[in-house]
């Protein structure tokens, strides 16, 4: 792999130009697939209605009042309901809860792909190893 430190001429500009479309085209292969696709829908299902809240959650705080589809949208014939500073901090600990919960459940969809993805392999590939033990 060239480093764009050692590009000295038109030869080390070709293999840097190569080694960067192999890595576009892995990096697309793993992200951009279907199946990559699927498991994006599928979490952002799971995760919608936690999402949901934690938005209403934030509004209500930063607007310092209940939230109301009328309120939010500054409907002159909505009432604006007030919370007091108990409430707001208790909506305060509420989002922080669930904001916790909602990256520790993608860090561990994040897990759970990547050891199904390297679940096949008990041996690691050839190359890896010789590279590993220094042999040629």
């Amino acid at each position: 792999m060239t480093s764009i430190f050692e590009i000295t001429d038109w030869s080390h500009v070709a293999s840097f130009f190569i080694w960067t479309l192999a890595v576009c085209a892995i990096a697309k292969g793993l992200f951009g697939s279907l199946p990559a696709a699927e498991l994006q829908y599928r979490l952002s299902l799971r995760d919608a209605p936690r999402r949901q809240r934690m938005n209403r959650l934030n509004w209500e705080i930063n607007n310092r009042a209940k939230r109301d589809e009328g309120v939010a949208r500054r409907s002159p014939r909505a009432a604006r309901q007030p919370l007091s500073d108990e409430e707001v901090e208790a909506k305060r600990g509420e989002l922080q809860q669930l904001a916790r919960w909602l990256f520790a459940s993608a860090a561990c969809s994040s897990a759970v792909v990547l050891a199904a993805a390297v679940r096949g392999r008990s041996v690691p590939p050839r190359g890896i190893v010789r590279a590993a033990s220094g042999a040629g």
